[in-house]
């Protein structure tokens, strides 16, 4: 085989112009593998193979022939190829895989906590290789999923295929297809916008973020802080809202929006909580839980024992009420509600009850 000369060019084609052309619905993928199983060559079955699988990430693996071509990878001790298998396996093994995707102070680390003290569960987080994210500056993108992350945790010894991680991500198609081809377990929590910013505004205050010290430093290391003034702790009330309502209030709009529009794509459902529902309704958190974990006699017990015992320090719980958001001006409120208005069409009055806890005139 190393005495054959391939023409680059012409495999560069080749594949340019299969790749292009292969189908991203699972029933048309076969059709299209069997072509690639014709290839009498091994050495370019096995370059068109590695090609495909990269340019389209969520390929079917389980029909048949995907498995004859995975165990052609056996032979190949290239680090590509075998990076290639880790992720089959990562995708392929069984465990409760649980991401909580949440709004800013919408309950969430008291949620992960729950579970994971519930099911046993370790909390990871998948947004970086790194054990301890921060300190590599993490917190100033989006938090979006990164796989080598994901495959770590995944295939963790003691981990057994379970976690619990806990991100601030917006929607996407991306992550859509990485939470169905993963079977990722999705849980969505929300909150009342000006309630959260009211929370935030306490967090800031109360020199749990610190922006007067060293505020040079920290906007270099965390640039997700950038749109908070270094002043903000010597701005009015009224100043610092404001501030808040056009930074994180209308990500926290977009945050909605992209899991309305996109949730209707994730094949195995997704939990959708709020703070004012759920969090603060013991009775129906306990029963949405229940049903989307699939929890045994044992776990609904820990659950409720949790649930009326959590750890208040840990699950980082400021008041744990809701209606906080009525110290915020109506003139500054104004400008969410106008901003709401664009999407009309898609926010339905439970929805603005939702976001704001009032449907706007």
């Amino acid at each position: 085989m190393n005495n054959i000369q391939f023409n680059q060019k012409d495999i560069a084609n080749f594949l340019n112009q299969w790749l292009d052309n292969f189908p991203v619905e699972e029933k048309s993928q076969l059709s299209y593998l069997e072509q690639l199983d014709k290839i009498p060559e091994q050495f370019l079955k096995s370059l068109v193979f590695y090609h495909l699988i990269t340019s389209h990430p969520f390929l079917n693996t389980n029909c048949e022939l995907f498995k004859k071509f995975e165990q052609n990878l056996n032979e190949n001790h290239d680090d590509l190829f075998q990076l290639i298998k880790l992720r089959n396996r990562a995708k392929n093994k069984i465990g409760k895989k649980i991401l909580v995707i949440c709004a800013p102070k919408s309950g969430s680390s008291f949620i992960s906590n729950i579970i994971s003290k519930t099911l046993d569960f370790a909390s990871v987080n998948l947004n970086t290789f790194a054990q301890k994210p921060s300190p590599f500056g993490i917190n100033g993108r989006e938090q979006e999923i990164c796989e080598f992350s994901f495959i770590r945790n995944v295939l963790h010894p003691n981990y057994k295929g379970n976690f619990v991680a806990q991100h601030h991500i917006r929607a996407s198609e991306y992550l859509v297809n990485q939470i169905n081809y993963f079977g990722i377990k999705p849980i969505i929590t929300t909150r009342n916008i000006f309630d959260s910013l009211v929370s935030m505004d306490d967090m800031i205050m109360a020199g749990k973020i610190s922006f007067l010290d060293n505020s040079e430093e920290l906007f270099i290391r965390d640039s997700a802080m950038a749109t908070i003034p270094t002043n903000y702790q010597t701005l009015t009330s009224d100043q610092r809202y404001s501030c808040l309502v056009n930074t994180y209030g209308y990500w926290c709009i977009s945050f909605y929006l992209s899991w309305k529009r996109f949730s209707k794509k994730i094949k195995n459902g997704v939990c959708f909580m709020s703070y004012e529902n759920h969090i603060l309704n013991k009775i129906e958190l306990i029963k949405l839980l229940n049903n989307f974990l699939d929890l045994n006699i044992e776990e609904k017990n820990k659950l409720h024992f949790n649930i009326n015992n959590f750890d208040k320090i840990k699950s980082r719980f400021n008041k744990g009420i809701s209606g906080r958001g009525k110290a915020i001006p109506k003139k500054v409120k104004a400008k969410l509600e106008s901003f709401s208005k664009f999407f009309s069409d898609e926010l339905s009055k439970e929805d603005l009850l939702n976001l704001f806890g009032y449907i706007p005139s």
